[in-house]
């Protein structure tokens, strides 16, 4: 992942996308170096605070044009604290147009409530995303309670750095330490992760990009299940009592380990239900409910990530999920963000997701 600086939080200039370009060049130098294989390369752009009509699709227009001109797969737009119901058309519009673009909107402050308008205009900005583009528009969107942190985990990040960072996935090889090697999991999830900066250390002499660091966070994809993980350590079902302390206990590791290497970003467990096979399976036989996943905010990153619920809900009801979510994330006082897709359909059916294969629906009253 690159993280392109800029001097201000001006509008993106051409003359800026024509040094983004340049910037990606050592980008692509240092990722040749890497023994390991790279998934996916993402730039992640500074924050914008947006005090005018058409500013946003400007900028997503120019990075549409950047993109055309840069090997990089995705990019991270994220902007601050602005009027959502007067930019929400361009957001949505913007969105729906490409497949590579990711934003994020600051959706409030740590340490303050959520006012019930801007949750109201939170809501409606989501169904009118999920109405203009469909549900890959909203998997590309996320709410930030919190300031955007800046990390390789898309979409809820931005940066002002110029360098690399990493994410790792990871999920399977920490699963084996936990089953393999109890009682020295975090000396072997640190080894891990030295291995994988050595690399990243070894990649920046071969560039003029700086690493900055990684993102220990677990992050599943499909049967590399960090549910799964969460498993082991309770030793029963994920979402039955103790997954909290198992959830808890896992971070802490995670803490423990990550002293080892320079960090960024969240390192927590994270669990986006479309994204992991488990939790996907657990929702369908209705084991986990909604309220279970708002929970686990008080103990990881989760917030509400890759939730699938009915384009037909309620928008007090959306409201009011925000305002859950966004009390826990102040009283724990950490950033997370919130995908919440929304599609056409009723609890208990499943939806076909692109790469992401078949979501199930939840119930947003339980």
């Amino acid at each position: 992942m690159c993280d392109p600086a800029v001097a201000s939080d001006d509008i993106l200039t051409d003359e800026y996308l024509i040094g983004l370009g340049q910037q990606v060049k050592p980008f692509e130098d240092a990722a040749r170096s890497f023994k390991s294989e790279i998934w996916t390369k993402r730039i992640v752009l500074p924050r914008f605070d947006v005090q005018r009509n058409g500013l946003v699709r400007r900028i997503s227009g120019l990075v549409e044009d950047a993109l055309s001109k840069v090997k990089v797969d995705y990019v991270a737009l994220p902007f601050g604290y602005f009027d959502m119901d007067r930019v929400a058309e361009e957001l949505a519009t913007s969105l729906s147009g490409s497949e590579s673009l990711l934003c994020s909107v600051k959706l409030s402050d740590l340490g303050e409530a959520l006012e019930p308008e801007r949750a109201l205009s939170a809501a409606r900005l989501l169904r009118l995303i999920a109405e203009v583009g469909g549900p890959l528009s909203c998997a590309r969107f996320a709410f930030s309670c919190g300031d955007q942190l800046g990390t390789p985990y898309f979409p809820d990040t931005a940066s002002n750095e110029k360098g690399f960072s990493l994410s790792l996935r990871c999920v399977r090889e920490v699963q084996e330490i936990f089953e393999k090697r109890k009682g020295r999991e975090r000396e072997e999830i640190g080894l891990l992760l030295k291995g994988i900066e050595a690399e990243a250390t070894a990649a920046s002499k071969h560039s003029s990009l700086r690493y900055i660091g990684m993102d220990c966070s677990l992050s599943p994809w499909m049967e590399e299940s960090t549910a799964e993980l969460v498993s082991t350590l309770l030793d029963g079902e994920f979402g039955g009592p103790g997954t909290h302390h198992a959830i808890s206990l896992l971070n802490r590791t995670i803490r423990e380990a990550s002293q080892a290497v320079k960090t960024r970003g969240f390192n927590e467990v994270m669990l986006p239900v479309a994204e992991d096979s488990t939790l996907k399976r657990l929702v369908l036989e209705g084991r986990i409910t909604l309220a279970t996943l708002v929970s686990l905010i008080s103990v990881c990153v989760v917030g509400l990530d890759m939730v699938a619920l009915p384009l037909s809900t309620d928008l007090k009801i959306l409201a009011r999920v925000l305002h859950d979510v966004a009390a826990i994330v102040s009283s724990k006082g950490r950033t997370a963000g919130i995908r919440i897709v929304l599609v056409d359909g009723k609890p208990g059916d499943e939806v076909e997701m692109g790469q992401f294969g078949k979501v199930p629906i939840m119930d947003p009253l339980r």
